[in-house]
């Protein structure tokens, strides 16, 4: 007995294996649908290609414009990288260095996250009773590291 299910999602490819057995279906699945799609993935690359974005900055349809510069992007790197052991910046310092306008625009554009009371820092030990900003993960600070080495 053959199920067919209907997707209709435009970046999804259906594939029908018929009355195959569990086993049958991922030996198919493995040697004649994955070596179309495989692929190299990594975190580190896509956070590096967000930092791209962020030393070149463009708008994104539905976004305002970023208000940030190429400048102001590398004092963000090197303020999180410098902040590395205590896992955050505290937000009025960014804003005093840059201004206001253009943190805010780094957060629209999701190159900082930012924590609005230390209740949401429960993975910080001793978290200040202010605004927090910190990388979006791990690897965006490891690729931080990076650009500012080429960049130095």
């Amino acid at each position: 007995m053959s199920v067919l299910i209907e997707l209709n999602v435009p970046h999804v490819t259906p594939y029908i294996v018929g009355d195959l057995s569990k086993e049958e279906a991922k030996e198919y699945f493995e040697k004649h649908v994955l070596p179309y799609y495989d692929s190299e993935f990594s975190v580190f690359r896509l956070e590096d290609d967000n930092l791209s974005f962020g030393l070149n900055p463009v708008r994104f349809q539905g976004k305002p414009a970023p208000l940030w510069n190429k400048d102001d992007f590398i004092k963000v790197m090197k303020a999180i990288v410098e902040a590395e052991d205590r896992g955050y910046i505290k937000e009025m310092d960014l804003v005093n260095e840059i201004g206001v306008e253009k943190v805010r625009s780094l957060i629209t554009y999701d190159l900082l996250h930012r924590r609005p009371t230390n209740n949401y820092a429960n993975d910080i030990i001793d978290p200040p009773n202010e605004a927090i900003l910190t990388a979006m993960n791990k690897p965006s600070i490891r690729a931080m590291e990076c650009r500012l080495y080429d960049i130095d």
